[in-house]
């Protein structure tokens, strides 16, 4: 499980002590024990943070929901392909942060919501505090280049 958090200021706490707002927070991954622990954590940290363990449970949902979703490539029942067709047909204007175990996924394949990649090597907290600094520059930076995390 991930090294604790050395601040017992939550995540939420800190962006309102800067006048930012919380992002609202879609997560989508099929290990259903790393979306336990990412509710727990976000709970935590006072995060609105909603999981699903399917892209099939989210068609319905609309991006304005959400301020970021952070997804699993690696869904099983789904391919990478796949995944990125159902982002860029549902989920265009949301800004999304790709998460895998497994593989680094190149930036040409994907789709304009994906802004980044994340390991989930770095962890729950580290997922989570990489979607805190990508939503406080996200106004900063243009937010159509992506960038890559290692």
């Amino acid at each position: 499980m991930d090294e604790l958090r050395k601040s017992d200021v939550p995540l939420a706490q800190e962006l309102i002590a800067k006048s930012l707002p919380v992002p609202r927070i879609l997560l989508v991954d099929d290990d259903v024990v790393f979306g336990k622990i990412m509710m727990k954590i976000a709970h935590r940290e006072q995060i609105p943070l909603v999981y699903y363990s399917s892209v099939k449970e989210i068609s319905k949902l609309s991006h304005f929901d959400f301020d970021l979703g952070i997804f699993d490539y690696d869904l099983g029942a789904i391919t990478g392909v796949q995944l990125t067709d159902f982002l860029e047909r549902y989920l265009r204007k949301l800004p999304i942060i790709l998460i895998s175990q497994y593989r680094h996924i190149d930036p040409k394949y994907w789709p304009a919501s994906v802004k980044n990649f994340v390991p989930k090597s770095v962890g729950a907290y580290g997922i989570l505090n990489f979607a805190f600094q990508m939503f406080e520059t996200m106004g900063k930076t243009d937010p159509s280049t992506p960038e890559t995390t290692h």
